[in-house]
């Protein structure tokens, strides 16, 4: 269900000035941190928006593209998720970008299917910050993003004091009060790839 009490807006909806006018590089201690993790890695920037992930990533070596419903600048593809064939990257991620999708489960599906090792995305807290950002279809406390990860996973945690370093989480305690979360899940494949 929803937490946005409100109608929220779609991002991709916006027009490019629009788009542009929003506060960028909000995901930036992310994508330094994860630029360390898949420096010799493909990956996927799912939601690149104007594309800064994407030179961090390729800056520290990672073989790295990015899409974007709505591009906002020359490193991102106008694309889907869907739009890229299976195994295609080792790691797709997607930094704030779950709390927009509509159908948030079958993101995940398909960043999982598009991967060959793993995926990591961020969120928000809700504890910390309620429903505030209009462009958020919903937020989600701890308890409801391990409802909707449903496996084993690594949890990571983030203040907002970017000194402060990520500290990881066998499971997210129900009260956390962090600033923003990431989830990092292993794409296990049989032998036939699925």
């Amino acid at each position: 269900m929803p937490r946005n009490p409100g109608f929220a807006a779609h991002m991709h909806e916006l027009t490019l000035a629009e788009r542009l006018a929003q506060p960028d590089r909000c995901q930036e201690r992310w994508y330094r941190w994860l630029a360390e993790q898949l420096s010799a890695c493909s990956a996927l920037d799912a939601g690149a928006g104007t594309g800064y992930g994407v030179e961090i990533l390729r800056a520290a070596g990672a073989e790295a593209e990015g899409f974007d419903l709505l591009p906002a600048g020359p490193l991102v593809q106008q694309a889907r998720i869907e739009d890229y064939p299976a195994q295609s990257f080792d790691w797709v991620v997607a930094l704030d970008v779950l709390e927009h999708v509509e159908d948030d489960a079958g993101f995940l599906v398909q960043m999982r299917r598009a991967a060959r090792f793993g995926v990591f995305f961020s969120t928000p807290n809700w504890n910390q910050w309620g429903s505030q950002n209009p462009y958020h279809i919903r937020d989600y406390t701890p308890e409801e993003l391990m409802g909707l990860v449903g496996q084993p996973a690594v949890y990571w945690s983030a203040t907002m004091n970017p000194a402060w370093p990520m500290r990881s989480a066998g499971a997210l305690a129900y009260d956390d009060l962090s600033a923003y979360f990431g989830v990092e899940l292993s794409v296990f494949r049989g032998r036939s790839g699925e």
